[in-house]
C-alpha cells in the first residue's frame, strides 16, 4: 500500500511489490519487460519469456542488443522512452491535420488553413549535413548555395528579375540590417520598424538637403543615398497602424503599391533548452506567434504564399531541463491559396534516428528551388545552385 501511493496509485489488475524473486515470478508470467541488467536478463532466459527491452545505461544497452540479436526481444531504445516525458503533447489537445499528423493547439489558424488544403508541410527537411551551429546553419539555409556564394536566395531571386525598378521589392521588417536571404539584390531595405524609418530630425537635415548633397555624384555611394532617400519619401505616404507588428507593416506596405514582391520576417526565440512547456509555457506562446503571423499576412495580402524555414530542428528526447537541444531534420511549410496542401516529401519515421535527430531526408534546396520557380518566376538553378533535381509538388 505505501509503494501504490508512493506511485500515485496504478491501475485494475496491476500489481506493485518492492521485490519478487525473478525466479519465482517469471515462469508465471506471459512475457517481462525490463531494463536488461545481466542477472533480469538471465531469470528471463531461463524462464523461457519473450522480452520487451528498456535498456536505460550502463551495459543494459548492450545486453538488449544481444537478445535482440538471439530474436527472443524486442527493444525501446532509451531515447524513445525519455521522449514521451513532460513535453509529450496529449493527443486529446492536438489538432489533426491528415495523414496522421496534427499542430499544437495554439496553431488553431494554421489547422483551419490545413483542413481547406492550403499549407503544405515538410517533414524532416534541412541540409544535409548542416552544422548544429544557429548562425553556420542560418547561414547555410539562407544561402541556399555552395559556401563560395555570399548571396542569399531571395536576393538572387530579385536580381534575376526587374532590378531598380523599386527599393522596396525585398523587404525586411523586425531588423536593422539587410538578411543574408535578401543579399545579392540592390533593391533591398532592412527597417526594426516601418514607423521609424524617417530622417531624425535636427541641424537643418532634411530630405531636400540630403538630397542636394549628393546631387552632383555619381558614385555608388551617391546611387544607394538616393535609393535611401526615394524610400524614405514612399514609406512616408504608408499608412502603418499604430503598434502595428512586424506582419501587419508588411500588410501595410503590400498594400501601399510601392512594388514590394518579397517581404521577410524573423519570428526568434525558438532556442528553447530548458522548461518548453506543453499546452502552456514558451513553446506554445511562440507557436501562437506565428500561428497569428502567418495569417496576418495569408489573410492581408492577396495572392502570397508563405515560406516558413528554420535552420534545424530539435533533438527527439527531452534533455534534463525539461528542454530540447540543437537536432538535424526540421519543418518547412508553405501557406497560401496557390500551394497543394498536405504532407510532402519522406518520413524517415522516429525508428532510425541520426544519432539521437530526426534524420534530414527532404532537401530544403528543393524546397526553396520550386518556390523559386512556381512563386517568384525564376530559374531553380539561379534560386538554389546546386539543389537536387527532385520536386516535391508543393503547389496545385
Amino acid at each position: 500500500a505505501a509503494l501504490q501511493a508512493r506511485l500515485g496509485g496504478i491501475a485494475a489488475g496491476m500489481l506493485a511489490v518492492e521485490r519478487a524473486p525473478h525466479s519465482l515470478l517469471f515462469p508465471r508470467c506471459a512475457a517481462v519487460a525490463h531494463q536488461c541488467g545481466v542477472g533480469t536478463l538471465m531469470q528471463a532466459l531461463r524462464a523461457g519469456l519473450p522480452t520487451l527491452a528498456v535498456p536505460y545505461a550502463n551495459d543494459q544497452p548492450d545486453n538488449a542488443h544481444r537478445i535482440a540479436r538471439l530474436g527472443v526481444a524486442r527493444v525501446i531504445p532509451a531515447w524513445r522512452y525519455r521522449a514521451r516525458g513532460a513535453a509529450a503533447l496529449p493527443a486529446t489537445g492536438a489538432l489533426p491535420v491528415g495523414d496522421g499528423w496534427s499542430l499544437h493547439p495554439s496553431a488553431s489558424r494554421l489547422a483551419a488553413r490545413a483542413a481547406a488544403g492550403r499549407v503544405a508541410f515538410v517533414p524532416a527537411s534541412g541540409l544535409p549535413g548542416a552544422s548544429r551551429s544557429h548562425f553556420d546553419a542560418q547561414a547555410a539555409v539562407e544561402r541556399c548555395a555552395p559556401t563560395t556564394e555570399s548571396t542569399g536566395f531571395l536576393g538572387r531571386a530579385l536580381a534575376a528579375g526587374a532590378v531598380g525598378s523599386s527599393p522596396f521589392r525585398g523587404v525586411a521588417v523586425g531588423q536593422p540590417q539587410t538578411p543574408a536571404l535578401l543579399r545579392g539584390s540592390t533593391d533591398v531595405i532592412a527597417a526594426t520598424n516601418l514607423s521609424q524609418f524617417r530622417l531624425r530630425p535636427g541641424a537643418g537635415v532634411n530630405a531636400a538637403s540630403m538630397a542636394a548633397l549628393w546631387s552632383g555624384d555619381r558614385g555608388p555611394l551617391a546611387s544607394s543615398a538616393t535609393g535611401a532617400l526615394t524610400a524614405l519619401g514612399r514609406v512616408a505616404g504608408i499608412q502603418v497602424p499604430a503598434g502595428a507588428d512586424e506582419g501587419e507593416q508588411l500588410v501595410a506596405l503590400f498594400a501601399a503599391g510601392v512594388g514590394a514582391e518579397v517581404g521577410v520576417i524573423n519570428v526568434g526565440g525558438w532556442d528553447h533548452h530548458n522548461q518548453i512547456g506543453v499546452t502552456g509555457g514558451t513553446f506554445a506562446r511562440m507557436i501562437g506567434e506565428l500561428d497569428r503571423t502567418v495569417e496576418t499576412l495569408v489573410a492581408g495580402i492577396p495572392g502570397v504564399t508563405v515560406l516558413v524555414l528554420s535552420e534545424f530542428g530539435r533533438r527527439v528526447a527531452a534533455n534534463d531541463s525539461a528542454g530540447f537541444d540543437h537536432g538535424r531534420g526540421g519543418l518547412a511549410l508553405l501557406v497560401g491559396d496557390r500551394v497543394r496542401g498536405g504532407v510532402a516529401g519522406d518520413w524517415p519515421g522516429l525508428g532510425d534516428l541520426d544519432a539521437g535527430d530526426v534524420r534530414t531526408v527532404n532537401d530544403v534546396r528543393c524546397v526553396v528551388a520550386e518556390v523559386g520557380e512556381r512563386v517568384l518566376g525564376v530559374d531553380a538553378g539561379r534560386v538554389a545552385p546546386g539543389a537536387p533535381s527532385t520536386r516535391l509538388g508543393l503547389f496545385a
